[in-house]
C-alpha cells in the first residue's frame, strides 16, 4: 500500500461543479507556509482559481505552493497568457501537464492537484470537458497517496462520469441533476472525506431552507457560486472555531464561473 501524503503543501479545498448553465470553480484563499527554523506555520491570502480573459476556461491549483521559488498562482497566470486559445481543451490540458512536469522535474515531489475545464465539441455539440492533472495517483481510506515525480492528465467528465450520456443529452442531464440540488461535482481537499460529509450536511440543511422559503434554490451561475462558496466557508469555520490563528489551514472562499456557450 502506498504511503499517505498527509497534509498537502498548501492545505486547501478546490472544487468544480458542472451544470447545465456552465461550470463553477471554487477554492479557499489561505496559503500555509512553514518557517524552516521554528517549524511554525502561518497563512496568507492568495488566489487559487483563475479564468481566461475571454471567460471560456477555468484552472485551479491545490497543493504545491511554488515552483522553484515562483508562486504557483503567478505560474498559472503566465500559462494562461501563453495559451489564449482553449477551443480544443485537450491540447491545453496536455500542455499544462507537460509544462508543470518540466517545471518540477528537478524539484522534490510535493502533492499537487490541478483542475482545468473548458467547452469542447463532440458529435457537433458543445460539451464541457474537465481535466484532472496531478502527481498524486490514488487514495486509501480518503487519504491521498504520496506524490510521485510524474504527472497524469485525465478527462473525467466525458471519459468517466458522463461516458454513457449522448453529447446531445448532456446539457439536459447536467441541469436536471443541478435542479435536484445534486450537481455533478469534483472535489479535492485536505481530509476529503470530512469535506464531503460537511458539504452533504450543508446541502441537507439548505434543502430545508429551500422548502421553508427562507432561501431560494440556486438557478443562475451566480447563485451556484454562492452555494459552492458557502460549503468551503463552512469547512473554514471549523478551523476558526477549533484551531489557533496560525493553523487556519482552510479559510476564505472564492468562486469563478464560465457560461455554457450559445453555439
Amino acid at each position: 500500500m502506498a504511503k499517505s501524503a498527509g497534509w498537502p503543501d498548501t492545505m486547501s479545498t478546490l472544487t468544480a461543479h458542472i451544470l447545465g448553465k456552465g461550470i463553477v470553480f471554487t477554492a479557499d484563499r489561505n496559503r500555509t507556509t512553514t518557517n524552516l527554523k521554528s517549524g511554525k506555520t502561518s497563512q496568507n491570502k492568495v488566489h487559487k482559481i483563475f479564468r481566461w480573459p475571454r471567460k471560456d476556461a477555468l484552472v485551479g491549483n491545490m497543493g504545491r505552493a511554488d515552483i522553484d521559488g515562483v508562486p504557483v498562482d503567478d505560474w498559472l497566470r503566465e500559462f494562461i497568457n501563453q495559451h489564449p486559445d482553449v477551443s480544443t481543451p485537450s491540447v491545453v490540458a496536455k500542455a499544462l501537464q507537460a509544462e508543470i512536469q518540466a517545471a518540477t522535474s528537478k524539484l522534490k515531489p510535493k502533492s499537487q492537484f490541478i483542475q482545468f475545464a473548458a467547452f469542447g465539441e463532440k458529435d457537433g455539440v458543445r460539451v464541457p470537458e474537465y481535466y484532472h492533472i496531478s502527481n498524486v495517483h490514488g487514495m486509501d481510506d480518503a487519504k491521498y497517496h504520496a506524490p510521485e515525480k510524474w504527472y497524469g492528465c485525465s478527462e473525467e467528465l466525458l471519459g468517466n462520469w458522463m461516458k454513457d450520456v449522448a453529447p446531445a443529452d448532456m446539457r439536459r442531464v447536467l441541469q436536471e441533476q443541478a435542479d435536484r440540488y445534486k450537481p455533478q461535482w469534483f472535489h479535492h481537499s485536505y481530509k476529503l472525506g470530512v469535506y464531503n460529509t460537511l458539504e452533504a450536511g450543508a446541502k441537507d440543511a439548505f434543502e430545508a431552507l429551500h422548502e421553508s422559503k427562507m432561501l431560494t434554490p440556486p438557478r443562475s451561475l451566480t447563485d451556484w457560486e454562492k452555494h459552492a462558496k458557502f460549503w468551503i466557508l463552512l469547512y473554514g469555520a471549523y478551523f476558526v472555531a477549533f484551531h489557533p490563528k496560525d493553523q487556519q489551514f482552510v479559510g476564505g472562499a472564492e468562486a469563478l464561473s464560465i457560461s455554457w456557450p450559445a453555439k
